[in-house]
């Protein structure tokens, strides 16, 4: 299962082992100031299982830690006086906010939640320990490990009641404590051999810690990755241990989507707290985006709907590099495209009200002239991450021209057909590249010239090779003369090209070497045509 061997340590956590990670006495003393506290709990988590034992797969000592942090804990918020089981239910029933621990609910605070959170953890390294040394004929130490679980399952579930509820406790934290308390229960579930409901747990976990890891910072992004992955382990084990594949749920079926659910209608409510989670993340992160930097200017960014969608544009841009396959990226690409004419949408909205002044200020017309060099901005962006798509086009219809995929290939409107490309299709991509280009220079003006030396080569670099398959496409339609006459253009074309890269140094290298390969080919169809 996925919880028996620890994930390897991130490299980030390579610092010696302590007693108590700085993140969580850090998170400990959020809030205070009376403001919503948010607590990482995947991040506490992870970063004290990383420092006490489980590096190493030592859940003894991991819950032996869990223990002195919660007598600590403890003692912080005074609870070190033994109060009997009957007493506490007496107190908690004459008040309905107050606990088992005789703490306000209705006002916790950060260690009410690390408490709750690393009493979980306890329960749970304490059966993960009886099971490394459980044997198959012996059931008591099963029974054990179930009852561990379940108080593990308990502690979680709340952790989860003390963040629903309350407004001192941020939207995020309150979704990442409920997808903790589904994992623990479906960690429980499957140990219990209850197939169907351990895998609507992980499911409802899955879909928020996927939803999380978009919205979350770059640094926390490796370790929902490594969550969802350990869920979708169990999953499988789930469909396994259930039977055929046809009585699974659809979820399990078709998981990669994570749109699925038996009841779509359970599921409404979590989607809404997701799109809360969303913009109340881009909110805060716009509030610390104040300027953007371009063509050695800063301009400050003062509309606050112009900086939620510059954060859009960001996330955008992040999931298109995190992504590895085509198809997706391609998606994703739509997805960023959408976001670019957003903020040239929001930008708009800010320019007109200030260009049908018929009489501006000097404030006015420095707002003015900031909000047309933010929307150049925009345009700049957009443009080069369509020439970065047309790229990725290429690739898959090189590939394609020359035999090395099966069956298909992408075009330029991202979709996909049986026939192998043509040369044409090359040429056709190739065009919109150096036109995207030439856009880009216009809008970036005169005063980086390196970075006006870069698009210059780029662009001969590209018209080198739409050159060629142009050639190509000649030779193919039985043309030989005038093919022969264009590979020779294209010769030109990379000698002029080669020349200024190497003006740049070695930041060009990558560039020489498609420049040295499209030489050879040129050299070798030339070749096949004076024998022909």
């Amino acid at each position: 299962m996925a919880d028996a061997t620890p994930p390897p340590a991130p490299p980030e956590h390579n610092a010696p082992e302590v007693d108590a990670p700085p993140e969580v006495d850090a998170a400990s003393l959020a809030g205070l100031d009376g403001s919503p506290f948010s607590l990482h709990v995947l991040h506490v988590t992870k970063s004290a299982q990383y420092t006490n034992g489980l590096r190493h797969g030592n859940y003894q000592r991991y819950q032996k830690y869990c223990t002195r942090r919660v007598h600590r804990l403890r003692k912080a918020l005074g609870l070190t006086r033994v109060v009997s089981k009957k007493k506490s239910k007496a107190k908690a029933a004459a008040a309905t906010n107050i606990d088992a621990f005789g703490l306000d609910l209705a006002r916790p605070v950060p260690r009410q939640l690390l408490l709750r959170l690393f009493q979980a953890e306890r329960c749970w390294a304490h059966a993960m320990l009886i099971k490394e040394g459980m044997e198959e004929d012996n059931v008591r130490p099963r029974h054990h490990l179930v009852r561990r679980l379940k108080k593990a399952a308990k502690w979680a579930d709340e952790l989860h009641a003390c963040c629903e509820g309350p407004e001192y406790v941020e939207d995020s934290t309150a979704l990442e404590a409920e997808a903790y308390a589904l994992w623990m229960r479906g960690t429980l579930e499957l140990e219990r051999e209850e197939w169907s409901g351990a895998t609507e747990h992980f499911v409802r976990a899955h879909k928020i810690y996927t939803e999380l890891g978009k919205v979350c910072e770059a640094g926390e992004a490796e370790a929902f990755k490594h969550r969802v992955d350990e869920i979708e382990l169990s999953l499988r084990f789930c469909r396994f241990s259930s039977g055929s594949a046809a009585d699974a749920p659809l979820e399990l079926r078709d998981l990669a989507s994570h749109h699925h659910a038996p009841d779509p209608a359970a599921y409404d409510p979590l989607s809404e707290k997701l799109s809360k989670v969303l913009a109340e993340t881009r909110k805060r992160k716009a509030d610390g985006l104040q300027e953007v930097q371009w063509r050695s200017k800063s301009v400050n960014i003062k509309s606050e709907k112009v900086r939620i969608a510059f954060i859009s544009m960001q996330d955008a841009e992040f999931q298109v590099e995190r992504e590895s396959d085509v198809d997706e990226k391609l998606q994703l690409y739509t997805k960023l495209f959408m976001c670019f004419n957003d903020a040239s949408e929001a930008l708009r909205a800010e320019i007109s009200p200030l260009a049908a002044m018929e009489k501006r200020s000097n404030k006015d017309e420095t707002l003015l002239a900031d909000l047309r060099f933010l929307c150049d901005y925009v345009s700049y962006l957009k443009l080069s991450r369509t020439v970065e798509r047309n790229l990725l086009l290429i690739s898959a219809a090189k590939e394609n021209l020359r035999g090395r995929t099966a069956g298909t290939t992408v075009v330029a409107s991202g979709a996909k057909r049986d026939k192998p490309s043509k040369p044409d299709d090359l040429v056709r991509l190739y065009e919109i590249v150096v036109d995207n280009i030439a856009s880009m220079t216009e809008l970036y003006g005169s005063e980086d010239v390196e970075a006006l030396k870069e698009l210059a080569a780029k662009s001969l670099s590209y018209k080198a090779f739409r050159c060629f398959y142009v050639a190509m496409s000649y030779s193919q339609s039985g043309k030989l003369a005038e093919s022969a006459a264009l590979f020779g253009r294209c010769a030109q074309h990379i000698e002029v090209a080669r020349t200024h890269h190497t003006d740049r140094g070695t930041t060009a290298e990558a560039e020489l070497s498609e420049l040295d390969a499209l030489s050879r080919a040129v050299r070798a169809e030339r070749s096949i045509l004076r024998a022909a």
